[in-house]
Formats: C-alpha cells, sequence, structure tokens
C-alpha cells in the first residue's frame, strides 16, 4: 500500500511537470506572407499560391500528456482476448493525435495482435464506446516493445478538460470483428492508478499468454493550413488544404496550393491556420489574412528598346502584352499612363518607319518615343499608372493594371520557374573555367529526384567549332532549399574537368516537378569553356558567316573569343564603321564599298575578362562568307553597280583613322562563296568589293566580223567593271566612244559610230582604258 502511495505520487508529479513543460505557439500571417506564381493570372490558368506562416511564440511537438509508472500487468486473465483499459484525465482541452503501447509478451508467443480503442464515457466504462479501431502484429520476444496507433485526420479526437477518458487495448489470436462488444467489470486490487482490466463475455477461454501494457497519449501537432477563394467566415470557397511540420520558435514554414483562377476580376484569397484549434495556441488573432489577384486582366509581360533608324539613340520601347488591347484610346498624347525612367512626356505611335512588325492581329505592340536616350541594350525603368493611363482589354474592358518595373517580366503560372539572375554560367557565357560547378536556382521548392534526374549536360561543339554528337558529362550534385526566399539551388560539379573551348548546352526537361507536382516548362542554357592557347582553336559565328582559325600558341596566354555579327548596331565601334564606309562611298570608284552582312567584329579577352590587345605570335586566318545564289554569273547577290567575286578582298577597320585597310592575300573561293585572309590582330573586319584594273586578258571577238555569217556585234570580254572603250579608223579618226559603268566583265557593240552608222568594211584600232591601264587591239569588219 505504501508503494502504492509513493506511485500515485509520482505519477501526479510527472503529469504536473508535463504540463508545466508544454510550450504554446502562436501562429500567424499577414497579407505580405501571401504569394503568387502569377499576379496577373489569365482565366482557368493554374497559379501556384504560397503562404508563410510564423510562429512568434514557443515550439511545439507531439508531447506525452498522461503516462503510467510502470508497466500493469495483466496476468489475472490469461487469455487468447484480453481488454486491459487506463483511465487519464486532463484539465484543459485537447486533441489526442495517438497512442503508444508498450507490451511484453510474457507466454513469448509466436505472434501477437494488439488493438488500440478510446472510451468516451466518464467514470468507469460500463459498455465500450469504439470511436478509432486499428491493430498491428508483433512478435516481442518476451521483451518490451513499444508500438504506435497515429489516428488519421478524419479520427483526430477532440477531449474536453476535467473529463476522465479511457485508453483500451486488446491482446487476441482471433478476428476481433467476429465477437459482440459485451464486456464484463473486474477490479482486481492488484491494479493500481485506476487501471482496470477487462474480459470478453463469450464462451470460455483457456490461459494462454500473459501481456504487460504500458500506454502514452500524444497531443495532436498537425499543422493544417487552408486556402480559399473569398473569406472562410462568409462563403468563402475552400481551394486547397496543405499540411506543414511544427513551425519552430520565431521561425516559419511555408504552405502550398494549386488554384485554377476562375471566375475573372478581384479575387480575394485567404490564407488560415490552424483554423479549428486542433492546436492550442496563445492567440489566434492572426491565424488568417488574405492578398487581392487580379483574374483576366491585361498585363505587361515583355519590353525593349528600339533604335530605328541605328543612329545609337532610343527612338522608342516596345511594350508587349499578354493580351489584345484597346487601343481606341491610344493618341498622340503625353496621357498614356506609362513612366519611362522618371520621364512621362511620351508620345503613343502605333507604327514605327522601319519596323512594320509594331502591331499585329493577335498582340498590341506600344510603342512611344523617348529621345536623346543612347542604345546601350538596356531597359529603363518602366512603370504604367491606371490613374493617368485608361488602357483596357479588348475582351472584357478591363483595366490594365499600376505596374512597377519588376512587373515586366514574362511568368508561366503553373509551371516552376528558374530564378534566372542566380543561373549560372549565363546563357551563352564565354570563357567559363573548365573546373565550373553549374547552378540551377529555381524559384519554388522542387522534388530533388525528379529534378536531378531531368538535368542533362551535354558537349555540342568541339574546339575546331564543329557541331558533335551530343557527349553527356557525368556530375555530382548537391541541392538547399532556402524557404526565406523561396529559392531551390541545385549545384552540378562535373566528375572530370570540362575540355576547352567546347560548347556545353545545359537541358532541364519538364520530367522536373514541384512538392505540388506542377511539371517544369523546360529549360536550356548555353556555355563555352576557356580556350587553351597551346592548341589549335577555332571560331565560328551564330550565323556561320565568319570563321577564324587560331594555330597553337597564336596567342600567350588562355583566352576566349567574342564575335559580333551586328557591330553596325551593337558595336561602340558603329560611328567608326559608318565613317569609314563614308569615305567609300565618296571614292572615285563606285565598286568598292562594304558588303554590309559581311561585317563581324571579333575580340579576345584573357581568363579574368581583359581584352588582349596584343599582335598574334604567329598569324590567323579570318573566313568570312558572302552571298551568290547564281554561281555561274560570279556577282554578288544584291549588289548595285553588280560586284564580281573575284574582285573581293578582307578589309580591318582602322579605328584611329575610321579606314577600311585591306589584308595582303586575300583569297576567293567561289564555290564556297568565302573569301579568307591572315591577320595579325583582332579586329572589326568586312568584305569589300574592288574595281578590277588588269586588262591583260582583254580582248575583242568574233574577228574578222562579218555579218552575212549571222555575226551582230562584237563583244570585248575581261575588261573592267568600269572602263572606256574608243574605236579608231587606221588614220586616226574616233569613230565611236563607249562608257562602260555597268560593272560587267563583257560588252557587246553593235558595231555602228557615234551617231548610229553602220561602219563600213575595213580595219579598225581599238583602245580599252581604265583608272590604271590599257589595252590596244585590232578589228576586221567584212560586209
Amino acid at each position: 500500500m505504501k508503494n502504492t502511495k509513493i506511485y500515485l505520487l509520482l505519477f501526479l508529479f510527472l503529469v504536473m511537470v508535463a504540463k508545466l513543460s508544454w510550450a504554446y505557439p502562436n501562429l500567424g500571417l499577414d497579407s505580405s506572407d501571401i504569394h503568387f506564381s502569377n499576379n496577373y493570372p489569365d482565366l482557368n490558368e493554374g497559379t501556384t499560391i504560397w503562404a508563410t506562416i510564423h510562429n512568434s511564440s514557443d515550439a511545439y511537438s507531439n508531447p506525452v500528456f498522461a503516462q503510467s509508472i510502470e508497466p500493469f500487468k495483466s496476468y489475472y486473465y490469461e487469455h487468447y482476448n484480453q481488454w486491459l483499459a487506463q483511465s487519464f484525465y486532463y484539465e484543459e482541452d485537447v486533441n489526442l493525435t495517438g497512442v503508444s503501447l508498450c507490451i511484453r509478451d510474457l507466454g513469448d508467443e509466436d505472434e501477437l495482435t494488439v488493438r488500440i480503442e478510446t472510451n468516451l464515457s466518464t467514470n468507469v466504462p460500463s459498455g465500450m464506446l469504439v470511436v478509432v479501431g486499428a491493430s498491428t502484429t508483433v512478435n516481442s520476444g518476451g521483451s518490451f516493445e513499444w508500438v504506435d496507433f497515429m489516428f488519421s485526420t478524419s479520427t483526430l479526437i477532440s477531449l474536453s478538460a476535467n473529463t476522465t477518458y479511457w485508453i483500451v487495448a486488446q491482446n487476441y489470436t482471433v478476428d476481433y470483428a467476429t465477437h459482440a462488444y459485451g464486456w464484463l467489470y473486474a477490479d482486481p486490487p492488484e491494479y493500481p492508478n485506476g487501471n482496470i482490466a477487462y474480459k470478453i463475455d463469450q464462451g470460455d477461454w483457456e490461459p494462454k499468454a500473459s501481456v504487460d501494457m504500458l500506454f502514452k497519449a500524444y497531443r495532436s501537432t498537425r499543422t493544417v493550413v487552408r486556402f480559399y477563394d473569398g473569406d472562410p467566415d462568409s462563403d468563402g470557397t475552400l481551394i486547397g488544404t496543405d499540411e506543414i511540420s511544427p513551425v519552430p520558435d520565431e521561425g516559419h514554414r511555408v504552405a502550398y496550393c494549386t488554384w485554377k483562377s476562375t471566375p475573372p476580376g478581384y479575387r480575394d484569397i485567404y490564407v488560415y491556420v490552424n483554423q479549428y484549434n486542433v492546436i492550442v495556441e496563445t492567440d489566434t488573432a492572426n491565424n488568417k489574412a488574405y492578398k487581392t489577384i487580379a483574374v483576366d486582366f491585361p498585363r505587361v509581360v515583355s519590353a525593349e528598346t528600339i533604335d530605328d533608324d541605328l543612329d545609337g539613340y532610343i527612338d522608342a520601347y516596345h511594350i508587349v502584352f499578354n493580351e489584345a488591347i484597346n487601343d481606341s484610346t491610344l493618341v498622340q498624347t503625353s496621357t498614356c499612363g506609362f513612366v519611362v525612367a522618371g520621364y512621362s512626356g511620351l508620345k503613343v505611335l502605333t507604327t514605327l518607319t522601319s519596323h512594320f512588325d509594331v502591331v499585329n492581329d493577335t498582340d498590341i505592340y506600344l510603342c512611344f518615343t523617348e529621345s536623346g536616350d543612347p542604345d546601350t541594350g538596356l531597359l529603363p525603368e518602366i512603370t504604367y499608372s491606371s490613374t493617368t493611363g485608361k488602357l483596357t482589354d479588348l475582351n472584357d474592358g478591363n483595366p490594365l493594371l499600376d505596374i512597377g518595373f519588376s512587373d515586366i517580366i514574362k511568368t508561366d503560372g503553373t509551371s516552376p520557374a528558374i530564378y534566372s539572375l542566380l543561373s549560372s554560367p549565363q546563357n551563352g557565357a564565354l570563357g567559363i573555367p573548365i573546373d565550373t560547378s553549374i547552378k540551377i536556382v529555381f524559384a519554388e521548392e522542387m522534388k530533388v529526384y525528379t529534378t536531378t534526374s531531368a538535368i542533362k549536360v551535354e558537349a555540342i561543339v568541339n574546339k575546331d567549332g564543329e557541331f558533335i554528337p551530343p557527349e553527356v558529362v557525368p556530375w555530382s550534385f548537391s541541392s538547399s532549399y532556402d524557404a526565406n526566399t523561396y529559392r531551390h539551388k541545385f549545384i552540378f560539379k562535373p566528375v572530370r574537368p570540362l575540355k576547352n573551348n567546347y560548347t556545353y548546352v545545359v537541358t532541364v526537361d519538364t520530367t522536373a516537378t514541384d512538392t505540388v507536382g506542377e511539371h517544369f516548362g523546360g529549360f536550356e542554357f548555353s556555355f563555352t569553356t576557356i580556350s587553351n592557347y597551346k592548341e589549335s582553336n577555332t571560331f565560328v559565328s551564330d550565323n556561320s558567316k565568319m570563321k577564324i582559325i587560331l594555330d597553337a600558341r597564336t596567342l600567350k596566354e588562355d583566352f576566349f573569343v567574342e564575335v559580333s555579327t551586328s557591330p553596325l548596331i551593337d558595336s561602340p565601334r558603329k560611328t567608326n564603321i559608318i565613317d569609314a564606309n563614308s569615305k567609300l562611298d565618296n571614292d572615285d570608284d563606285p565598286f568598292s564599298f562594304t558588303l554590309e552582312p559581311t561585317v563581324v567584329e571579333i575580340e579576345a579577352f584573357d581568363a579574368n575578362g581583359n581584352p588582349i590587345t596584343d599582335t598574334f605570335e604567329i598569324p590567323a586566318t579570318i573566313n568570312l562568307s558572302y552571298e551568290d545564289s547564281n554561281s555561274e554569273n560570279g556577282i554578288v547577290d544584291g549588289t548595285s553597280p553588280p560586284l564580281r567575286e573575284e574582285t573581293l578582298k578582307v578589309y580591318w577597320l582602322n579605328e584611329s583613322h575610321s579606314l577600311w585597310v585591306k589584308l595582303s592575300g586575300s583569297k576567293v573561293d567561289s564555290g564556297s562563296n568565302r573569301v579568307s585572309a591572315d591577320t595579325f590582330h583582332f579586329s572589326v573586319f568586312s568584305v569589300h568589293g574592288v574595281g578590277a584594273t588588269d586588262l591583260s586578258n582583254a580582248y575583242a571577238y568574233p574577228v574578222p566580223f562579218i555579218p552575212s555569217r549571222g555575226d551582230t556585234d562584237i563583244t570585248f570580254t575581261n575588261i573592267s567593271p568600269l572602263c572606256t572603250i574608243k574605236i579608231y579608223t587606221l588614220n586616226g579618226e574616233l569613230v565611236r566612244t563607249i562608257e562602260h559603268t555597268s560593272g560587267a566583265t563583257s560588252y557587246s557593240w553593235d558595231v555602228t559610230n557615234d551617231r548610229g552608222d553602220r561602219l563600213g568594211s575595213g580595219v579598225y584600232l581599238y583602245l580599252i582604258k581604265d583608272a590604271k591601264n590599257k589595252k590596244k587591239g585590232k578589228l576586221i569588219i567584212i560586209r
């Protein structure tokens, strides 16, 4: 009896300690904690909603709030179906999430089955009220073993304060479902602390085994977050539920929900944490918050600068909307609502002189002028105010809402997005070290397995500039998720170093999924590694119109090459190029001009990104292509006056004097339509036509000219594209002067004089003269 009192006191002490040590959280959120993957989703477009749940108070876990002192032995009733019950009493409301039993099969049975039930009647159970049933099979082998019975969501048990409840357990070897729930009450004196044994009132049972049982009951810590379209306290519609793990003290967790945005209009999205008070908190005032989302409203998805006249200054900004805009209000006015870099005096345009695609049938492109700003290629800050601008969509008249510069980005809505500012290397990056690691950062938490298996790195171009069958690169990887910024970082490190001057493509396919199973939309980017100066290297432009070949040790250090095929648009040397072209236009040779499609800028940089300006140790070969769709006529396409292929030369730009300088030794391959030359430095290069002045192979035919056999004219061939042909009699009288300016290499003469009269029979002399050379010959006419 003395021991029993000690046990009782110790039990009460432990219960008090458990109660005093139990900490209560304070969960909450506000509107700034609610985010959408798309702030302006289209109708029926999937949108991911995530909410950050904070805990400003203590941590909470699964506490044991009632526990017996020692195993209570059930040897008094030894048979197959035996129940053991223990009462417990708590001084405040709780939600029961499960119980555990510490069991021992004293009979050393091969198999023992245990089920758990809860009796919600008070005092002593006169009849079993079954609330939840769960069973498990154990083989304790004579030693104690804990078995957990955790209740499901639908059977979470709410218990009231100051009420006696019972946990009832049964060990059996037959199907408990076949027996009636009729129980006999017994109160053997051996069981202290309210422990009561039962037996089934059905038939006779032979003693078989004894079972020891120890009970623990657990408070619920299931933290449920619910998402509503509208206020849940006034007919809001539940659109999703998420369950998060316990929020640490002074910490946070993120809950997610995917919602298909409908109907159109402004929608108040509510987030409610611990709505039904399953978790006991110190304060529930901040458990609900909302944020408004605009469904099926027009929005800006991208913008770009336009230098329409290529003078180096911005002429307009090209604004692209997600849907057709009612442009009836777009007039030449400064009240369009847009502000660019603080400047609001904008003129709305519907077309630009050289940009005929500014307006089309499906998207509205709004352009407005902003003169005087240099075109750096960087988009300035663009904002829009719905107060001064009245733009609406064409379908239902929804207004274009206020936007800031950060809003002008294209978002997918349902698929996870790569946070491109943190992806490295950046797409198209050059000179990447061969021991680089690839970093890809997603804008939400991803499933690690599906994401890593969806990422592939392949070599596609070798150091000779040749496309190769994709070579998969083996990588090791690591990942980390930052719940503060919602960024999930994946880092891939090559198992062995990459190859120098190889282009690699990184692909993330659509099998990558986020934690809610949404598939990634697909993405790829490429980069090129640093070149080893001890090896030969070839560089080819994106449009394949330029190739430059460097032998080993052409340079003195590792390097990378940057090629621009549009220096007339984006090069800081653009003005020098324009000036040099102008000087050619003003010389005396109309066939000497720049083929602008061939202009290319080539620069080299060291491993630190510093320009390499030294001359080469040995020459490099540059190879440029030109257009000639009709290889038979030998004339470069689109040239006026017509330019002969054999006259083409490679030139480089002398920046100091804004002059084109001819490289020596240019070679024309008319079969491939390419011109090549050697150079000892990088620069701006182009292909030029040159007026031919070699008359050594010029001649006339037919000689003699005999009309009676069908001859109609005399042809002068292999002549210069710009020359003068004069016809004389033997006594020196000039009878015909021909100014040849067409650029052709031949000219057909109708054998008449300057008055148009036919020349008579006889011997005549001809003189062909260009800017540098002369050629003389005889003609015979027999009529």
